[in-house]
């Protein structure tokens, strides 16, 4: 069985720009290198169920 590992922050050479969960790096010559983490965004939000 594959383990599955999360990645919460990178750290490479390149310049970055680090968003709510992605992290983007400029690579040059017009590549950019984009992963997206395990960080939570603001609307990542679980709500309880309510009855009406």
């Amino acid at each position: 069985m594959t383990e599955i590992v999360s990645v919460a922050q990178t750290d490479l050479k390149w310049p970055k720009y680090t968003g709510k969960v992605r992290d983007t790096y400029d690579l040059g010559g017009g590549f950019l290198l984009i992963i997206s983490t395990d960080r939570i965004s603001a609307f990542d939000v679980t709500r309880a169920e309510m009855g009406i």
